[in-house]
């Protein structure tokens, strides 16, 4: 791909009458496929006409498309100002591409100055006026992959508006490398309301992110609801940054804003990423219905030892008691398409997908009186019983636990008793409380695995698999 620039200077110093229109069409046409890849073209075989446009661009299926603008090729800003072409051509939201980015202009009989085009640029409020260095800027290939910038890119032909010269270019694609400029105000001068919609949720979140100190009242503005595109472009970026926010502040808002499904879907493209400060700050929003207990192992599929998961990076042993703790139970990651917790040798995964969490074939069972202990800050539904010469189950019909009720018939008849499931209650999503909107799981021993009717926080369900599957105790915080 040649320079936007060096071939339109190529262009001319070799000026043949006959087909410089179409040495240049071809340039920018080149130049507008790198940048909207996904976009229709059409070449209306027109060269600076004055009604005509150069190119019209259609975005989605079909010739009619979902939106379209039109491509108006133009010598210099000078001739879009003295034909008041800004004003006169409104239909297509057109955009007016200037060979020349000289905005002032002293000759005998016109003069123009930058106030003039600005002028210009803001008569007509869907049209988007700039030059071919502006162009060169916002379409040449990412020096990083701040989201934002991308958004700028992905966002410019398409919902692009006002004066965007080589200055404004340059400060768009700087609005996520911690600039201290106002990222929305930019924004909302430069791009439709639509455009807007896309972008400022992510200029948000990059702002928060480049400047970890900025005020929290940009907590407050960042709203609504994520697409699973515009998560994908984001979260990985935010989660690799190493100035990335601590505090759960951040990453509250940040979860807020999408789903444990859409996370989910995302794990390909987060595997192996450290995702436990954002996981933790959102245990009782976030819901599944299924955590299995099974191994953790490490890269090449060998078990990982207790001692080796309590040691910190460097391989040294934690420094005391809390740190201890912290490294126990720390490590939100996903592996082979499931979120999992490491806690020593045991991986507690969690997933909404049964066919991806399914129970282990198996036929252990913990004894009812080692299972019971387990069952403390529960509330016990129902519990599947067996001994070597009897088998029952009990039921809650009125109470609400019927914990006490098996002990009474534990203790009635002598036997060895097994107990295969049992059902708990969870408190459902958004709910600090068992008492409402609860939820019932069945917690298979055997099969290794705790499964909900409905979605259930998925703090309250790792709580279940790690308590009663791994005899591991955790508290409210994991």
């Amino acid at each position: 791909m040649s320079d936007l620039i060096e071939a339109l200077h190529a262009a001319r110093e070799s000026y043949v009458r006959e087909d410089y229109a179409s040495r240049v069409k071809q340039v920018f046409r080149e130049h507008l496929e790198l940048l909207e890849p996904d976009a229709e073209i059409e070449d209306t075989l027109y060269f600076n006409h004055s009604a005509i446009p150069d190119f019209k661009l259609t975005w989605g299926r079909g010739a009619k498309g979902k939106s379209s603008r039109d491509v108006f090729l133009r010598s210099s800003y000078a001739a879009v100002v003295a034909g008041n072409e800004t004003a006169h051509i409104t239909n297509g939201d057109p955009i007016f591409l200037s060979i020349s980015a000289d905005q002032v202009v002293e000759e005998s009989g016109f003069a123009m100055t930058k106030a003039d085009v600005s002028r210009a640029a803001s008569h007509a409020r869907y049209s988007l006026l700039t030059d071919a260095e502006a162009f060169k800027e916002i379409a040449a290939p990412a020096a990083d992959d701040n989201p934002l910038s991308s958004a700028v890119r992905s966002n410019f032909l398409r919902g692009g508006r006002g004066l965007v010269d080589e200055p404004v270019a340059e400060r768009l694609l700087l609005t996520g490398n911690g600039t201290g400029e106002n990222v929305t105000d930019l924004i909302r001068e430069t791009f439709f309301e639509d455009a807007v919609v896309r972008m400022e949720r992510t200029a948000l979140l990059v702002q928060w992110a480049m400047s970890p100190d900025t005020a929290m009242d940009v907590l407050a503005r960042i709203d609504g609801a994520m697409s699973t595109d515009e998560l994908r472009s984001v979260l990985p970026w935010l989660l690799g940054r190493a100035t990335a926010p601590k505090g759960d502040d951040f990453w509250t808002a940040l979860g807020s804003l999408f789903n444990f499904e859409q996370l989910e879907s995302l794990a390909s493209e987060l595997n192996g990423m450290d995702l436990t400060r954002l996981v933790q700050a959102n245990l009782r929003t976030w819901s599944a219905k299924r955590a299995y207990v099974g191994l953790n192992v490490d890269a090449e599929g060998n078990p990982v030892s207790p001692a080796e998961s309590a040691t910190d990076d460097d391989g040294t042993e934690p420094g005391g008691p809390d740190e201890e703790s912290e490294v126990a139970s720390s490590g939100w990651r996903f592996d082979s398409g499931t979120l999992g917790l490491a806690l020593g040798s045991t991986m507690i995964r969690v997933s909404n997908s049964g066919y991806k969490l399914k129970a282990r074939p198996g036929s252990s069972t913990p004894k009812w009186s080692v299972a019971v202990g387990r069952l403390d800050g529960f509330s016990l539904r129902s519990a599947s019983i067996s001994g070597i010469e009897r088998a029952f189950r009990i039921d809650a019909r009125e109470s609400g636990n019927v914990k006490r009720d098996v002990e009474t018939v534990v203790s009635s008849v002598e036997d060895s008793y097994f107990v295969s499931h049992v059902e708990v209650v969870l408190p459902g999503p958004d709910l600090g409380d068992e008492d409402a909107g609860a939820e019932s799981a069945s917690v298979d021993f055997a099969g290794g695995i705790v499964v909900a009717e409905r979605a259930v926080q998925l703090g309250a369900l790792t709580r279940a698999a790690a308590n009663l599957l791994a005899n591991e105790e955790l508290d409210e915080e994991l």
